[in-house]
């Protein structure tokens, strides 16, 4: 099965970082990366956030 890592480094601080990742509101500002679509709307299903709990809407499905 094919893999990538990818690294980055941010001028935040870690607990800043995870706030910014956890805001629902801001998943729409990642656009896509390379065959990853881009995330149009994402919504928590129940008022709990759990990945497994989370609905993306991406890019792709949203121009099909």
């Amino acid at each position: 099965m094919p893999t990538f890592t990818t690294e980055t480094t941010l001028p935040a601080s870690p607990a800043a970082t995870f706030a910014f990742i956890v805001d629902l509101t801001k998943w729409p500002l990642f656009t896509g990366y390379g065959p990853l679509p881009g995330i149009v709307e994402a919504s928590v299903d129940g008022g709990v956030l759990l990945p497994r709990a989370v609905e993306r809407h991406n890019a792709a499905a949203a121009r099909a």
